[in-house]
């Protein structure tokens, strides 16, 4: 019993300093998470964490009382008190911006002679009132998206996709040229940073868009007037705007010149960044003297947190009427991007116009549909284009659009398109032997191949060599639904025995990602898939498998998904096969594995659900863009 008692004796002390972990977001007075925010103990400063990119913190304490000071550059210092016992916490702060008299007493040397930084303290003063995001609307959007790749690959772009009537534009784009261009028309309805939909009444891309941004206004939205900027598709980190009160303190602020335009003095003030982590822009922001309206924006990205382009650059331009209000008339984006031997330089230019301050938004027109495009979109004719561009178009990109639409015109004759089949579908020696024999119906959809010589040619198998015939079918309608199917029947010259697979997916509902998959099997299988490969190749790891397998995918309600697979399979030993052992002395190997068969039956269901999950509807598929979860 002493012995006992003395073990709990030993053992206390560590029981009593164990540590637990408070975590949480810091979030701003708009609750938008702060990264880079620092997190630390009161009068213990090896005790400290940062925030990432997403605001969150994590700190291993142990028990006691502690006081936290969370701190970030432009907000206001916030001390809170923190009992840790014996169990983890969760606890999510939030953070207030300076007052704009507490920034104007700092720095005084600096304010004394920098007329740029008192400049922006005055249109920092009234950013809510003056900042069109803090009122619904809608808006009329013209935009167009070009890009120009100046230096060509000499081999065609890999096409994966399972479709190969995909494979049409990119011989068009070959033979049009360097260029792609995409033109879209819609009204973009805003209720708040969390209420927004664009309707999409006009589409058209001639090319690929690939690597053209800003084609739908809900992807990203360069409001300056927010403390940070949340581009998630183009910007590894949050963007600290200069047009803030964190911004104050993130950025250098340098008057430049200034000049007369339309009746006013414009101020010209160069944005220089103190920290390329926290404020990652760079340029001028042209300010309206006295009235402190922002007249126009021409800032740069840093390089380095970029996702794809090596540049990218921001400009805009505003209105105000009634000298109260910065109303968005035209944004500029130019960015590009190098890669291997072909550099992208693109330019994508959106209008705005018609702006309604008074709009009539039904009940509960706003939801995770955040973009809709009918198929009427799609199919204007060049003359709609004419009519509504409120863009000139260069004579560049005149001669690309009649070029190119001359150019799909021709390639889609019937007398061009039947002589392509004609030569796609002729059965040649190279095709029999290697490549495998494909037959294109294009006024059905539908495609066939056989396989090569090549690849029926089985010489390494558990059994001895095989041959193995098989034939693939792919059909697609207008609609997007699709089948795809591919059957393949094998025979054993050594054990004379018959084997094979077959395996259907039908996608019946495309928006829903509704799909059927089929198989039936009767074939080798490897008990053990993931070893050493001298290992998986032994001959006691396959058997004979029969399976009938069964499976369902479909999205039942915005983000909630469930996939089934119900799968029935009897299995057999492949004990008595006659075998080939001539490489037995030089890769040792041994027996098949004698056992009873059985039967198996198995069921799997997977569940996944995204809360709030955001997409795109567009005609037969929807366009998933995330959540916030």
């Amino acid at each position: 019993m002493k012995y006992c008692f003395l073990f709990i004796l030993l053992l206390t002390p560590f029981l009593s300093i164990s540590q637990w972990n408070i975590k949480g977001i810091v979030m701003d007075e708009r609750k938008q998470p702060i990264p880079f925010a620092e997190v630390y103990v009161k009068n213990n400063l090896e005790l400290r964490t940062q925030t990432n990119e997403k605001g969150e913190y994590s700190l291993q304490l142990f028990d006691g009382e502690y006081y936290l000071i969370f701190r970030a550059s432009g907000y206001e210092e916030r001390e809170v008190y923190q009992p840790i016992s014996n169990k983890h916490v969760t606890r999510d702060i939030q953070l207030f911006p300076q007052k704009i008299t507490e920034l104007e007493e700092a720095e005084i040397s600096v304010k004394r002679g920098n007329p740029g930084r008192e400049i922006m303290l005055h249109v920092v003063r009234i950013r809510d009132s003056i900042n069109l995001w803090n009122y619904p609307h809608s808006v009329e959007v013209y935009i167009r998206a070009l890009e120009q790749i100046t230096q060509l690959k000499n081999k065609s772009t890999d096409n994966n996709s399972s479709d190969p009537f995909e494979n049409e534009q990119e011989k068009i784009n070959k033979v049009a040229g360097n260029m792609n261009l995409a033109e879209i028309l819609l009204t973009r309805n805003y209720g708040s940073s969390t209420k927004v939909k664009e309707v999409r009444n006009g589409y058209e891309l001639r090319g690929n868009d690939k690597n053209l941004y800003y084609t739908s206004t809900v992807k990203s939205n360069f409001n300056f007037f927010e403390n940070l900027l949340y581009l998630k598709d183009l910007h590894s980190t949050p963007v600290m705007s200069p047009i803030s009160t964190p911004g104050i303190l993130s950025y250098k602020y340098r008057l430049e010149a200034q000049y007369e335009e339309n009746g006013h003095r414009i101020n010209k003030i160069k944005i220089i960044p103190r920290l390329s982590s926290t404020s990652t822009l760079s340029g001028y922001i042209y300010v309206i003297d006295s009235l402190w309206l922002i007249q126009k924006i021409d800032l740069q990205m840093e390089k380095g947190n970029l996702f794809i382009y090596d540049y990218f650059n921001i400009q805009q331009t505003y209105q105000h009427p009634g000298d109260s209000i910065c109303i968005l008339t035209e944004q500029t984006l130019e960015y590009g991007v190098k890669y291997k031997n072909e550099t992208s330089t693109c330019k994508t230019v959106a209008k705005f116009s018609n702006y309604n301050f008074n709009p009539q938004f039904p009940s509960k027109y706003f939801s995770n549909e955040v973009s809709s495009t009918a198929q009427e979109a799609y199919d204007l004719d060049s003359s709609f284009w004419n009519k509504q561009r409120s863009i000139e178009l260069s004579e560049k990109e005149k001669k690309y659009i009649l070029t190119r639409d001359s150019i799909q015109e021709a390639m889609n004759k019937k007398e061009y398109l039947d002589s392509i089949d004609r030569i796609f579908n002729k059965v040649t020696f190279l095709k029999v032997l290697w490549f495998g024999v494909d037959h294109r119906n294009r006024e059905r959809k539908n495609q066939w191949t056989i396989n090569s010589l090549a690849a029926m040619a089985r010489p390494l198998y558990p059994g001895g060599p095989r041959v193995a015939p098989g034939f693939s079918y792919f059909q697609k309608w207008k609609n997007q639904r699709m089948i795809d199917q591919y059957t393949e029947i094998t025979y054993g010259f050594l054990n004379h025995d018959i084997k094979g697979s077959t395996r259907w997916e039908f996608l019946y509902n495309p928006f829903k990602q509704a799909q059927v998959t089929a198989l039936f099997s009767h074939d080798f299988d490897a008990v053990v898939s993931y070893d050493a490969i001298t290992q998986i190749y032994r001959r006691s790891n396959f058997i004979e498998t029969t399976t009938l397998r069964f499976g369902h995918t479909q999205e039942y309600f915005n983000g909630f998904y469930m996939d089934f697979t119900a799968e029935f399979s009897e299995r057999r030993s492949i004990h008595g096969y006659k075998k080939m052992g001539f490489l037995d002395s030089v890769i040792p190997n041994d027996d098949f594995k004698p056992f009873v068969g059985y039967q198996a039956m198995l069921l799997d269901l997977t569940i996944t659900y995204t809360p709030g999950q955001k997409f795109m509807r567009e005609p037969y598929r929807k366009v998933v863009l995330g959540s916030k979860w």
